[in-house]
């Protein structure tokens, strides 16, 4: 997480100040999530564009048209290159330092005037870490485990997006986005503004003016590392629907973290033609739990299977594949075995999903519809 630097989920831009205290796992300034609702349109393109992995890479210039947020006509942008700040994980320990670019994309709010969304994308970020214990991941989802060891020196990428909802809170100037702030220079540091997009308070305070409030709706970060001496790979910080999220670690020793999850649900072209159906609900060992479930059905191909346990989910960080195996029935009632084999999607390529039945079926392909989500 890029450290909430504010007690509070709103970050108030102005005359109003910020109320004190640290937060757990939330990125950019503010404090953890507050679950403030996500707009509509926003929600709709994170889920057209394959999940909020996807999101955070989208070109939004193109997904949300220039035009002016004040009337609804369209989006403003805004982008700052070469961002650094410390990163903190989820003990509230300052693990690394973050490099990356930030676009900054305001529209109407689907509640009308005097409410705008602001959605702010962390691209083609790197991070170097410092030898500040413990793991990132150690203290998932407020659930402090082993206190992992990750030393200084190590190397990766990560990119993320947070989602804000904005209120005017002032009944003069219900249009209060100044595309034209900052003496129409956008995020170009100025005498009298040198850091107008510093974070969130800074572009809220920028663009919005000292009475807006900017409320955190949602938020998704993703870090990995090919560094050899790692035992895990993989962290993933989030928040939706005002649920805290966090998988995985970045760490070399002493590893605990929460494990990773697999979750799917859509459909690949059937056996025979037409659409066969999945679904995947695979949550790993958690503080030692694991479930999850599997189905899936083919009916060009007269196939189903309902999985009745998984045996083994086994994660493949670097190339972003999952296998799942288990034991479960089929169309006719009887038992079987299957392995399925999904793998996450990138920019230039889809989500995949493949399955085996004892039974001798098998299919797969990449997706028609639906979304794949490993972590």
């Amino acid at each position: 997480m890029i450290r909430r630097l504010f007690g509070t989920a709103v970050v108030m831009c102005g005359l109003f100040g910020l109320a004190g205290g640290q937060a757990l796992a939330a990125p950019d300034d503010g404090a953890p999530p507050s679950g403030a609702s996500l707009d509509l349109a926003i929600g709709n393109l994170i889920n057209t564009v394959g999940g909020d992995e996807a999101f955070a890479d989208a070109d939004l210039t193109l997904l949300m048209p220039a035009g002016d947020p004040n009337s609804g006509t369209g989006s403003s942008h805004f982008v700052v290159r070469g961002a650094h700040r410390t990163d903190f994980g989820s003990c509230d320990n300052g693990w690394a330092t973050d490099t990356f670019d930030v676009f900054f994309h305001v529209k109407r709010d689907d509640e009308g005037p005097g409410n705008y969304t602001l959605v702010e994308q962390f691209k083609n970020g790197t991070f170097t870490t410092n030898g500040m214990d413990p793991s990132p991941g150690s203290c998932n989802d407020g659930q402090p485990s082993k206190a992992g060891h990750l030393g200084s020196g190590i190397n990766g990428t990560d990119h993320g997006s947070q989602t804000f909802a904005v209120n005017c809170n002032d009944p003069f100037n219900p249009n209060c986005f100044n595309p034209n702030a900052n003496g129409g220079q956008g995020c170009t540091p100025t005498t009298a503004n040198p850091n107008p997009c510093g974070g969130t308070k800074a572009f809220c305070m920028t663009f919005f003016g000292p009475f807006a409030t900017c409320t955190l709706s949602r938020y998704s970060f993703d870090y990995r590392s090919n560094n050899p001496s790692l035992v895990q790979h993989h962290w993933k910080d989030s928040q939706k629907n005002g649920r805290l999220d966090q998988d995985g670690d970045i760490c070399q020793s002493n590893c605990g973290g929460n494990g990773e999850d697999a979750h799917g649900d859509g459909d690949v072209e059937g056996h025979n033609g037409g659409k066969a159906h999945f679904s995947s609900d695979e949550d790993g060992p958690k503080y030692g739990r694991a479930s999850g479930g599997e189905q899936y059905s083919d009916p060009g191909a007269n196939e189903s299977m309902r999985s009745s346990s998984v045996d083994a989910v086994n994660f493949n960080d670097l190339t972003r594949v999952v296998t799942i195996t288990g034991s479960g029935v089929n169309q006719s009632g009887l038992p079987v075995t299957f392995t399925v084999i999904q793998t996450a999607p990138t920019l230039t390529a889809p989500s995949l999903y493949s399955i085996t039945i004892s039974d001798g079926y098998t299919n797969g392909g990449p997706l028609l519809d639906g979304a794949l989500s490993l972590f």
